[in-house]
């Protein structure tokens, strides 16, 4: 049934995939020998240090634990060596399918400085997250990736945004400030969803969005039918709860996720149904985003 549901995706992904099993099974190889290399020497060290060397049960014990948490991260190098590759390669591939040219990093995320130029959150001073994508469109640019927005203050850390979060060149400039808020997107501060103050003449739209705008004539000229449409079709698609966000030259979109975007394991085959279901799922997702930023004209 899944194949058959993305069987376009399979035919056209399945031999980069494919390419990677090898590359996996020998990743996973030296990552086993190394994991047994040190599982056998931390044994060892634990041993020593408890006969041999003169020092009190605590510090036996920190310099215990202090190895053991060395040797994880060293046993971790290979298994996030394949995943980096892979996460990469075969992101641009998928994204080269729809005529998207990207680079990928797996263990960065998006700047904090476009985020905060967003101005949809407040006070926010901690960033995290990964999968950070950048690529170009017929001249568009946009950068994306998951993101993890908190506001951290003395001891405590509230986390107020999580999911994935969008930025991207605009190919005109639009006067003011337009915000779109989809209903169901739930603010984890004391911000509240604006009440709706723009009269679309779409009760359907109205139903699913708030809009919130400072200048009337440029939301107006956002928010043609055809624009509507297509912010309508994507709510109901993904489900999901986000704002779009319009200043100038510049658009934003926040949607708040509820899964991993890209969750990779090197213990489970490069083309594990599973695996493609969510890279078939996510490249769409990215896709219509991208499609959703060229119909502003």
């Amino acid at each position: 049934m899944l194949k058959e549901k993305h069987k376009a995706f399979y035919d056209e992904i399945f031999p980069a995939l494919d390419m990677y099993e090898d590359q996996r099974k020998s990743a996973r190889k030296s990552t086993n020998i190394l994991s047994v290399f040190l599982i056998g020497l931390f044994a060892l060290i634990v041993y020593s240090v408890f006969n041999y060397l003169p020092f009190y049960l605590d510090n036996r014990l920190a310099v215990i634990v202090l190895i053991g948490i060395l040797f994880l991260g060293i046993s971790r190098i290979f298994n996030k060596r394949y995943i980096k590759k892979f996460k990469r390669d075969v992101l641009v591939n998928l994204f080269a399918r729809e005529g998207i040219k990207i680079s990928h990093d797996a263990y960065k995320n998006i700047d904090g400085r476009h985020f905060d130029q967003s101005k949809m959150f407040k006070y926010v001073n901690q960033y995290s997250g990964t999968d950070l994508i950048k690529g170009t469109k017929n001249g568009l640019f946009f950068i994306a990736s998951e993101l993890k927005a908190a506001i951290k203050r003395d001891k405590h850390t509230k986390t107020i945004f999580d999911g994935i979060f969008l930025a991207g060149d605009l190919p005109q400039t639009f006067e003011g400030v337009t915000t779109i808020y989809a209903k169901n997107f739930k603010y984890r501060y004391s911000k509240k969803i604006p009440a709706n103050s723009f009269n679309s003449l779409n009760s359907e739209f109205e139903y699913y969005f708030n809009v919130e705008y400072s200048n009337y004539d440029e939301a107006s000229k956002l928010l043609m039918p055809a624009f509507m449409k297509r912010m309508i079709e994507f709510r109901k698609k993904h489900k999901l709860p986000f704002i779009l966000k319009i200043v100038n030259a510049k658009v934003y979109l926040a949607i708040n996720e509820n899964k991993d975007f890209f969750n990779i394991s090197i213990r489970e085959k490069a083309y594990h149904q599973e695996n493609l279901k969510i890279l078939s799922e996510d490249a769409e997702f990215f896709f219509d985003i991208v499609e959703l930023l060229l119909d502003i004209e």
